[in-house]
């Protein structure tokens, strides 16, 4: 009898361990608070990685709250389809060999920004590193306030042609879909704000490159690729020295295949100088590029602060430019 009544208290606290929430797990000297299951990720030391090797839904914090890590930094395994919610999670690396904030390669991610989340990527990296291969997802989660990510490349010569969002120095960016929140994306000085992309219905993004690339689509020398726009709000404005299309290419790139079907955009070549450089508002770079083209449709609303387009226009609904009351 009391080994029968052994393994029925074992019994016991096995079910009581599965129905408990999952348990927050900070690794010993961690910067970041995890909930999920402990299974599916690790952290490394001294490196301060902290990896995620399984599929799963986690979320992850800062340890003290409000706090900024400067060493630490996400890796999601490739291969691995990871739900994540970063929640007022603060990541400043360093510009000289300070690695990759959030590098995604070759894995699925379904990203939820809950409070203010920041990724600063250093050296050759992107802020969201989301190179080709790999699948980005981000939306607002549930709740009134919405949540905000803000994703940079360093601006520094030294640390140039990084996106904000999307691929590292010489990489193409990956499939990129933001669905709702508020994202910010500033590319560093010849990478795009964001690295092509899907933007979905209800986001508000502000897309930049510090020079060369385009707000929206290619760095240096890169393409626009495949861009498609469905809804939100968008400001998206291309580098500010012979840079990037505001939407398109960057500098001596391509405008590729731009549609918009909904939404609010407004598309700047160049912040400080209209007039500066020979880059496209929507279309092409700086440069011998060509224009692309460009579909607009249902609701959408575009706006162009230089008055310059790639020539192939498909539109047939609210297509203005707009210079003098763009701001």
């Amino acid at each position: 009898m009391k080994v029968k009544r052994f393994f029925n208290i074992i019994l016991g606290l096995a079910l009581l361990l599965i129905l408990l929430p999952q348990a927050a797990w900070a690794a010993q000297g961690s910067d970041f608070v995890v909930t999920g299951n402990p299974a599916g990720y690790t952290y490394g030391t001294p490196d301060g990685v902290l990896t995620f090797i399984a599929d799963g839904s986690y979320t992850v914090s800062m340890a003290v709250y409000g706090t900024t890590t400067t060493t630490d930094t996400i890796l999601v395994s490739s291969g691995v389809t990871a739900n994540i919610t970063l929640n007022s999670v603060s990541i400043e690396l360093p510009a000289a060999g300070g690695g990759c904030a959030f590098n995604m390669t070759g894995a699925m991610v379904n990203m939820v920004p809950e409070g203010a989340n920041t990724l600063r990527s250093g050296g050759g990296s992107a802020g969201l590193q989301c190179p080709a291969g790999a699948t980005l997802t981000i939306a607002d989660g549930p709740g009134t306030g919405a949540g905000s990510l803000s994703a940079m490349g360093q601006t520094s010569l030294a640390s140039a042609f990084r996106a904000g969002i999307g691929g590292g120095d010489n990489q193409d960016g990956g499939t990129i879909i933001i669905e709702s929140g508020t994202v910010t994306a500033s590319g560093g000085s010849g990478g795009a704000g964001i690295g092509g992309g899907r933007l979905g219905n209800g986001g508000t993004v502000e897309a930049s490159s510090g020079q060369y690339g385009a707000g929206i689509g290619g760095g240096h020398t890169g393409n626009g690729g495949a861009i498609t726009i469905e809804g939100g709000t968008v400001n998206a404005t291309g580098g500010w020295s012979d840079g990037g299309a505001g939407i398109g290419g960057g500098r001596g790139g391509n405008g590729g295949t731009i549609t918009i079907s909904g939404g609010t955009i407004a598309a700047s070549s160049h912040e400080y100088d209209p007039e500066y450089s020979g880059a496209q508002d929507i279309g092409r770079g700086e440069g011998p590029g060509s224009a692309g083209s460009l579909s607009i449709a249902g609701t959408a609303a575009v706006f162009l602060k230089t008055n310059t387009c790639t020539a192939s226009v498909t539109a047939t609904t609210h297509f203005r430019y707009r210079h003098d009351a763009y701001a």
